[in-house]
């Protein structure tokens, strides 16, 4: 079974939401900001060419997308990702997130998370949206985008293109999700983590 954000969105407390599981594993490193996102600044993370921009399809194995819901900017930074297997078919399952800690999975809340859910394991260039079962949800534990008893948002419009796949160890996506109340737009550089797979 997945242990993630999303195996616990029926639970009473959202507050434990990232931490069902005690599993360890490597991920990636963080960015050290606070994941606001100041006018003028670079989009592209530790990347000299601007290679985590929405647009470029090269490579960057970095994390930077910039989601502005009700006019409040912030960056998620860093991201994990498992496999959903339905019989032969094998889909991406992702969560971007700013703040937390880096442990596979989450064991602390972090500020945001993006997730990803339903994107079929293609090869580098295709392209996926809402018609390919690809869904795309925000939740802000922070409250700082979202003030609401549920502090979450689905995606109406989703464009997902794959960017790398690197067997079972790496994946990394480009993503433009327009929400109701906003966007969420950029790079996700994701590491394998066993615990959101099932």
């Amino acid at each position: 079974m997945r242990t993630s954000l999303a195996c616990l969105l029926s639970a009473a407390s959202l507050a434990f939401v990232l931490a069902c599981s005690t599993e360890d594993a490597t991920t990636p490193p963080a960015a050290a900001d606070d994941g606001e996102v100041e006018d003028g600044e670079d989009a592209a993370a530790g990347d000299d060419d601007g290679g985590t921009s929405p647009g470029d399809a090269a490579p960057a194995r970095g994390t930077r997308v910039e989601a502005t819901i009700n006019e409040v900017s912030r960056a998620l930074d860093r991201a994990q990702y498992g496999l959903t297997e339905e019989g032969e078919t094998e889909t991406l399952y992702l969560e971007a997130h700013e703040g937390g800690v880096e442990e596979c999975p989450e064991k602390e809340t972090p500020k945001r998370t993006l997730i990803v859910s339903g994107v079929p394991k293609g090869e580098p260039g295709a392209r996926f949206t809402k018609s390919d079962g690809v869904s795309v949800t925000l939740f802000d534990f922070a409250g700082d985008q979202i003030d609401a008893p549920k502090p979450f948002t689905t995606a109406t419009d989703v464009n997902v293109t794959i960017v790398a796949i690197d067997g079972e160890t790496s994946v990394e996506i480009e993503v433009d999700a327009t929400f109701a109340e906003g966007t969420a737009k950029g790079r996700v550089y994701a590491t394998y983590c066993a615990a959101m797979s099932q």
